[in-house]
């Protein structure tokens, strides 16, 4: 049978929050990144680079990061944060 452990619960979703917005925040720079490169005029060949044949792969990839940065979840807990609990309780 499980127990109430309040502190314990705190700190898993104090962490889970501090995660997730770090996940945002690199969400948002990697789209910010790609925003730049798209509009580079003229557009910069990717042809002998480790991108050739991979950029739409890379440009799923970030779309998909950022659709889990910042799924519900997410924001959820970055809500539910408590920034005086000390977090040591796991």
């Amino acid at each position: 049978m499980a127990i109430s452990d309040p502190k314990r619960v705190q700190t898993l979703i104090n962490r889970a929050a501090a995660a997730a917005q770090e996940m945002q925040a690199a969400a948002a720079e990697l789209i910010a990144l790609r925003t730049r490169y798209q509009n580079i005029t003229p557009a910069i060949s990717v042809a002998g680079t480790p991108l050739a044949g991979n950029l739409t792969a890379l440009n799923t990839w970030i779309t998909d990061v950022d659709a889990v940065a910042n799924r519900a979840i997410a924001n959820t807990v970055i809500a539910a944060a408590v920034p005086s609990h000390r977090g040591d309780a796991v």
